[in-house]
């Protein structure tokens, strides 16, 4: 994803980077981060403010095509407002590119939304662990930064 982000943005494409797994990150910061990085606006008071403006700028035929590459589309701070960021993706100048990093990451949508996405889905597992994901907070998963389930060995005991 970080490779297509480049390429586009050689290209001169506009595009915003987010990654919704870190423990900064909020539904009302991404709104903003669009407004603020892509329209150059101050924040919006509220998120369906945010969202309504940018609608009627992205709607518009002489707006420039924002492509948005969000990390973690299922995150708690991006599900909260999935139906304001399918109003916000379902513009014409407006593409998303998500990743889902839960296995079950893609039960976060409903019906209707995942008809508006129109996701077209790529399996791409690395089975890498998540470094960089638990280095930005606690994790319930992180014992430690840098390592997820710590778990500890308990010896089996034989009972007769």
């Amino acid at each position: 994803m970080k490779a297509y982000h480049e390429h586009l943005r050689a290209q001169d494409f506009d595009c915003l980077f987010f990654n919704a797994w870190r423990d900064d990150a909020s539904d009302k910061v991404f709104f903003d981060t669009i407004l603020t990085d892509a329209l150059d606006e101050k924040p919006a008071g509220s998120l369906e403010n945010a969202v309504e403006r940018l609608v009627a700028h992205y709607s518009s035929d002489d707006a420039f095509h924002l492509v948005i590459f969000l990390n973690n589309i299922e995150s708690n701070c991006i599900a909260r407002s999935l139906d304001l960021l399918v109003e916000l993706v379902t513009c014409k100048k407006i593409s998303l590119v998500a990743t889902i990093d839960k296995i079950y990451g893609a039960f976060a949508f409903d019906q209707c939304q995942r008809s508006q996405l129109n996701f077209i889905s790529i399996e791409t597992a690395t089975f890498m662990p998540y470094v960089h994901e638990t280095k930005s907070g606690h994790s319930i998963w992180a014992k430690s930064a840098g390592k997820i389930g710590n778990f500890t060995k308990f010896p089996v005991t034989n009972k007769e």
